[in-house]
């Protein structure tokens, strides 16, 4: 999404398209580009490359950029290249759709930055499915790195430190696992020998085998997939990695010898990221593999972080926002339950009602009670699954998260909380569990919301497929 919807709710943004600029000299490739187009996104046009790098640093960007190379005064490649040194337009994708179709032109057009490098003359269903898949792309990052801003920026507000956060890095790029998939001994060969210097690599001669490693911990970072293998072919490999959760997010470049258009449709379809004819051009496929690996490095960054903050978004608050905290001890072998707060805390109207022990009449003592009574204001459900983590805890002294609903006439909340046993007073065989606990009722909530704009976001993608189809069934009906 561009930078001008970015404070927009979830609703809004699945009804906004995404916006893509292109840019060429010639008309007559303008027009064509615009109404292949236009029926998906919101199409912008640039006919040199000053205009283009005007319209790209203006509100709202571009989501994506079709750059042509040959244009007067200042050719697509210095365009990308300062593109890329801008840190306002950088991580806008540029395909290069360009008539220089020499290998090392689009080695040159990768290593400036660019996501993909499309040859005239055009194949129109061809280049909407790269659109469309690097589009899909820059969503799912853009989304990820949004989510994870923003709960960068609600841990910053409660600790005034968010230091741990800047702390975090992705592993180097040396370090990501190469899936190399092929029964021809002499291309894996060739394969691990291009590879092996800059990436782990690994080797599966058969489907069954590349599904099988793919599965296996640590996943392959991207897998380099051959379409025509015996007993199970490349597409199949690929439809069942995109059907498993565990592989899904793989990214999957198919390298084969099989050239036509149809066949690169089925593979872009079925959810490849790239798809690469032998026989190979060393250099380009290098360049290839390298672009979408920096793209799984990014995004599985910004989607571990997102987590991570998720998690300390809970625990800063609770840490930090005494006023809703509520501080407990529980005695598993009595069934007695402590509130360990201050006394005037009781009747802080910010506490739950639920850890209000005084109100349950259950004890002399205002901070006392019992886990009994505590479950009780739990969803039946919850308070099993909850009682049982707690008599674990006693015996395995492994410490505890959890999450329950409190039911409630407006409807139910949410309370996270953290127990850990530690040994009894007086030396019992019986830890007691202590804990602290709070409402993140507003936290369910969003992430609910966060939820069904994926859904939204996964049947809208579902709806491009189909239309992607159409096309390609319309476009062979024209031909």
């Amino acid at each position: 999404m561009s930078e001008g919807s970015r404070g927009d709710k979830p609703e809004s943004q699945a009804l906004k398209r995404a916006t893509v600029l292109v840019v060429d000299d010639t008309p007559e490739n303008l027009e064509l580009m615009i109404s292949l187009l236009s029926d998906v996104y919101k199409v912008r046009f640039a006919k040199s490359g000053e205009k283009a790098l005007e319209i790209a640093a203006s509100e709202p960007r571009p989501d994506l950029i079709l750059l042509d190379i040959m244009m007067p005064e200042m050719d697509g490649y210095e365009v990308c290249r300062r593109l890329k040194s801008d840190p306002a337009t950088r991580d806008i994708p540029v395909i290069f759709l360009t008539g220089k179709t020499a290998l090392e032109d689009e080695e040159k057009g990768l290593k400036l930055g660019a996501v993909d490098y499309i040859t005239k003359p055009i194949s129109p269903p061809i280049v909407v499915a790269r659109v469309a898949n690097h589009l899909n792309l820059k969503a799912k990052v853009d989304f990820l790195r949004d989510k994870a801003a923003s709960l960068e920026r609600e841990v910053a507000r409660n600790t005034k430190d968010a230091s741990v956060i800047h702390r975090m890095s992705t592993a180097p790029l040396s370090e990501a696992m190469v899936l190399v998939v092929d029964d021809t001994p002499e291309n894996l060969q060739l394969m691990t020998g291009l590879l092996k210097d800059l990436y782990k690599v690994k080797v599966a001669k058969s489907g069954e085998r590349a599904l099988e490693i793919a599965a296996s911990e640590p996943h392959p970072d991207l897998i380099l997939l051959d379409v025509m293998m015996p007993d199970m072919d490349g597409y199949e490999v690929c439809r069942r990695l995109k059907s498993n959760p565990a592989t899904r997010d793989i990214p999957v470049i198919f390298i084969t010898a099989k050239i036509e258009m149809d066949d690169e449709m089925k593979g872009l379809e079925l959810g490849a990221v790239d798809y690469i004819t032998k026989p190979i051009s060393p250099p380009v496929m290098m360049a290839r593999v390298e672009t979408h690996l920096k793209l799984k490095a990014s995004a599985d960054f910004l989607h571990d972080r997102a987590e991570y903050l998720e998690r300390e978004s809970v625990w800063t608050q609770l840490a930090m926002e005494v006023g809703r905290i509520v501080l407990w001890e529980v005695d598993p072998s009595d069934g007695s339950m402590t509130y360990m707060g201050n006394a005037s805390d009781v009747e802080n109207r910010t506490i739950p009602e639920e850890f209000r022990f005084d109100r349950h009449g259950d004890s002399d003592d205002p901070a006392r009670g019992s886990l009994a009574t505590h479950l009780s204001a739990m969803d039946p459900e919850d308070a099993r699954r909850i009682d049982g983590l707690i008599h674990e805890a006693s015996t395995t002294g492994e410490p505890f998260e959890f999450a329950y609903r409190v039911l409630g006439d407006d409807g139910p909340r949410w309370v996270a909380g953290r127990g850990k046993p530690i040994s009894f007073p007086g030396g019992g065989s019986t830890p007691i569990i202590v804990g602290a606990s709070m409402d993140i009722t507003d936290l369910k909530r969003a992430q609910d919301e966060v939820k069904a704009a994926r859904e939204e976001a996964r049947l809208a993608q579902e709806a491009r497929k189909e239309l992607l189809v159409r096309m390609t069934q319309d476009s062979r009906k024209f031909l």
